[in-house]
């Protein structure tokens, strides 16, 4: 691959030693507007398929993006923000030297 043209953060889970929930018991999700809980990897965008697209739609997410970089950058994160956009980790292909991510977000009913 000859050069990276795009940027993903992934939002980095906690670690084992970090609380899960505060004082009162509320669970505690990292904040993704917090640089610190975020790590910056260099990408390339991909096009998304209509068959990948519609199969997205079928178990209720959008498929927005499609993402290559190099497996040793990718550490199983679950939430990633991609053009500004936070979004799930819905599918993982891995082929030895790349890791390809499809990103997308849930279908909600907005009545």
């Amino acid at each position: 691959m000859a050069g990276w043209r795009d940027t993903i953060a992934f939002v980095v889970q906690p670690s084992s030693n970090t609380p899960l929930q505060d004082d009162e018991g509320n669970f505690i999700r990292p904040d993704a507007s917090d640089e610190k809980n975020l790590r910056r990897v260099p990408c390339n965008r991909f096009t998304i398929s209509g068959a990948a697209w519609t199969a997205a739609l079928t178990t209720g997410l959008r498929a927005d993006a499609k993402v290559q970089l190099h497996s040793s950058d990718y550490h199983g994160e679950t939430e990633a923000i991609f053009g500004g956009v936070k979004m799930d980790i819905v599918r993982v292909s891995d082929n030895g030297e790349f890791v390809t991510l499809t990103l997308g977000r849930m279908i909600r009913n907005e009545q």
